[in-house]
């Protein structure tokens, strides 16, 4: 059963699976169009109070608008803002009348018709106009408000008027004295408001989108159950955007799982929170500035709790200046409980060359503080209980590494930084094992480098209960095919966590003869008994089947200028070496030819630097991989993206089919690198058969910059040089006998 609290129907097929027996509601906000800096609030009606969950989970889905994505990593951040129930007020003044919607102390006026003077070069004489009226409106207030109680009409008054000759001449003036006066009094009433506090419950920073077409979506998962006591009744959802400029749509989605959660959520209180302003970090001859932020707090540890944690999101913004702080620059936080450090994290993410939006249109494979364009910041937990005694009041304080700013960022280094104070109930199950998710096969494209597989599945299961997790039982294959089972044996505390590698014994065994394109992963018997908790065993994901390559190809592959990062391999499903390169000269062409036995493969390329081998803003050079079959014409099969950060992997089988799979050959296909490029443009091309083909680049404004025909062509590559036109966007045509296909370049001097 599914309770819906609006019209929109969210799709299971482009997401992550949540797989419960318990009912689970759906609350759908409308897309938000993220276009400039500001908050987008939605009013949100949550399921009240009165029901378990065992989990809330929130999907987050960005989007590009009709306009496209912006080019920018920019920081977002979902909020609750929550109201607490206290009323504020601020005292407002204002005077008792405004003339003409101006406020004045005091004003001279005339209660007959008052004139201006102007000489009339018609008739050569002194003439004159009447002045409009001065519309005066006396005010009162109430005790929250202010009200017009009368609108009056006077004539204009203490003013001068010229006096002038028969040619015009300005020879005098005259004041116009006004025969009335009004005094203004000061008036005061309070403008009475509910106290808002916002609490954040996930930030993202937008990828650099100018790749991206005006379909491209993506979406994140966030396990918000921490914040399940203010997610209830009518409650007010913030999309807050850091961008300045347009930008991005986002639509968010809550799922709402009933049960018995793992442990209830007793409260949450806000502890640090900069807002998107965040907290400023170095200033000239103050490099402690931030401990004026971070504060010490004290919050109260009830009586009834039996754990609390505290949850921090914590990242760093601004470069330039010495040491690259804060995006660029390694510095540590520290959590103080009591007198004594307890916790010392590093704010940093080291793994921006693994980000599944990979080939973005900026620097996207730099590490940074704590986020990765396109990805999340991550969350971190700090579990205080062994350090707080219940019914007592702790004190907190975070405090940072010092840091000596020269003044010299693009502008002034800061932390945005939310945390939050947790209290929890007691612990509800002794043996609850669950599957969190299923890494492979899924087809979603968060896990785009995994997928799709045809050897061992990877999930992430997790430990909900008391007891340590050190045996269970995992059943998994395709909805359509035999499961396979799995002892797994380990040692997993309350609420932690484990990726699992599944073992198959043959070539894809676990999917032989499934036609659904449903995986199923199910755990059961932890520790050896019934589990407490059935409803989160489960989960399922659609996939998509790799490819079927001849088992005579050929692996085409041109190193760039730094050969020795890079390395190419193939390996089976059981995870043994079948071949690896030892292409080590730059800029050099290699040709391998591989023979391989029916099975499942897997087929990748990996670079040391995490810059793959192609990256606009390095002087490594291009390089570029392909897959060619060895069919006298050289067809291509598969064509790597250069631009892949880390590593680039594509699952493959020889001699078999997964499900309704067939073997499929590339799609003409056109490359531009870099981009954007200050001149010099490397074009690959990818032509099936053989066709006459032309190449077209075209400015913005329509003009014809270059042209080239090549007959009978299959797959190319060139060099263009556009170093003598003007900073711009261009459009490169590739056009074939059945088809064209249109790219942007960006060019910048």
């Amino acid at each position: 059963m599914k309770k819906i609290f609006n019209t929109v129907i969210l799709s299971l097929t482009t997401i992550l699976m949540i797989a419960a027996d318990g009912d689970t509601t759906w609350v759908n906000l409308t897309e938000s169009h993220l276009d400039w800096y500001g908050r987008k609030d939605q009013q949100v009606v949550f399921p009240d109070n009165g029901t378990s969950y065992q989990r809330v989970m929130m999907y987050a889905t960005i989007g590009c608008p009709t306009g496209g994505c912006s080019g920018w990593d920019y920081t977002t951040k979902m909020e609750i803002r929550y109201k607490t129930g206290e009323i504020d007020s601020t005292e407002i003044f204002l005077n008792s009348f405004q003339a003409n919607g101006v406020n004045y102390d005091t004003i001279n006026f005339n209660t007959d018709t008052t004139y201006t003077y102007f000489f009339n070069l018609g008739n050569g004489t002194t003439d004159s106009t009447a002045n409009s009226l001065l519309q005066v409106v006396n005010f009162g207030v109430s005790q929250n408000s202010s009200f017009a109680i009368d609108t009056s009409y006077f004539w204009p008054a203490d003013y001068w008027n010229y006096i002038y000759d028969g040619t015009g001449t300005i020879t005098d003036s005259a004041i116009v004295v006004g025969d009335s006066t009004a005094y203004a009094t000061q008036l005061s009433y309070y403008n009475i408001f509910d106290v808002i506090e916002n609490y954040e419950l996930a930030r993202i920073i937008t990828p650099y989108g100018s790749y991206y077409s005006n379909t491209w979506k993506h979406t994140w998962l966030f396990d918000v159950s921490d914040f399940e006591p203010l997610l209830h009744d009518t409650t007010i959802i913030s999309s807050f955007y850091g961008g300045w400029q347009d930008g991005f749509t986002m639509t968010l989605k809550f799922a709402f799982i009933e049960g018995t959660p793992a442990r209830e959520v007793l409260s949450i209180e806000n502890v640090y929170s900069s807002g998107m302003g965040g907290f400023t970090y170095g200033e000239v001859g103050n490099p402690d500035v931030i401990e004026e932020s971070l504060v010490p707090i004290q919050v109260d540890y009830d009586a009834t709790s039996s754990a609390g944690k505290l949850r921090v999101t914590h990242s760093g913004h601004s470069f330039g200046g010495n040491e690259n702080c804060a995006e660029f620059c390694q510095k540590n936080y520290y959590i103080k409980v009591g007198a004594f450090n307890q916790f010392t994290q590093l704010v940093w993410r080291d793994d921006c060359g693994m980000n599944p939006l990979y080939r973005q249109s900026g620097t996207w494979i730099y590490d940074r503080a704590n986020w990765c364009p396109g990805e999340v910041c991550i969350t971190r937990e700090h579990d205080l209980t062994p350090f707080v005694t219940p019914g007592t009041t702790i004190n907190l304080d975070m405090d940072m590494d010092t840091y000596n700013y020269n003044g010299a960022a693009g502008f002034t280094p800061i932390y945005i930084i939310e945390s939050q104070f947790i209290q929890y109930g007691t612990k509800n199950y002794t043996n609850d094992a669950s599957v969190e998710r299923i890494v492979a096969p899924n087809k979603i494209s968060y896990f785009n480098r995994y997928n799709p597989i045809c050897g061992k599945p990877i999930i992430r299961i997790k430990n909900g209960g008391s007891a340590t997790l050190t045996t269970a039982t995992i059943t998994y294959g395709a909805q359509g095919s035999s499961k396979l089972n799995y002892q797994w044996t380990g040692s997993l505390g309350f609420l932690e966590e484990a990726e699992i590698e599944l073992p198959v014994n043959a070539w894809a065994n676990w999917a032989q003869g499934d036609v659904s394109g449903v995986f199923e992963a199910e755990i059961s018997n932890p520790n050896g008994v019934a589990d407490e908790n059935s409803s989160n065993n489960k989960q399922f994901s659609y996939y998509e089947t790799p490819p079927v390559w001849s088992s005579d190809f050929y692996i085409w592959y041109q190193s760039n200028n730094a050969a020795s990062e890079t390395s190419y391999s193939i390996t089976d499903s059981q995870g043994s070496i079948v071949f690896q390169s030892t292409a080590t000269t730059n800029s050099t062409i290699y040709k391998d030819t591989m023979d391989l036995a029916p099975g499942c493969y897997q087929f990748k390329i990996k670079d040391t630097d995490c810059d793959g081998i192609s990256f606009f803003n390095n002087s490594d050079g291009n390089g570029f991989c392909r897959i060619m079959e060895n069919d006298g014409a050289f067809s291509i099969i598969n064509t790597f993206e250069p631009d892949f950060g880390c590593e680039i992997s594509q699952w493959f089988t020889v001699g078999y089919t997964l499900g309704n799979n067939k073997s499929k050959k590339v799609e003409t296909e056109l490359q531009l690198f870099p981009n954007p490029t200050n001149g010099i443009i490397n074009l690959g091309a990818i032509v099936q058969d053989y066709q006459n083909v032309e190449l077209l680049i075209f400015s913005t404004l329509g003009n014809l910059v270059y042209s080239e025909q090549r007959k009978l062509t299959s797959n190319f590559n060139t060099q263009i040089d556009l170093s003598n036109q003007p900073t711009g966007l261009y459009f490169v045509t590739l056009k074939t006998e059945s088809e064209t296909i249109t790219k942007k370049i960006a060019l910048t001097k």
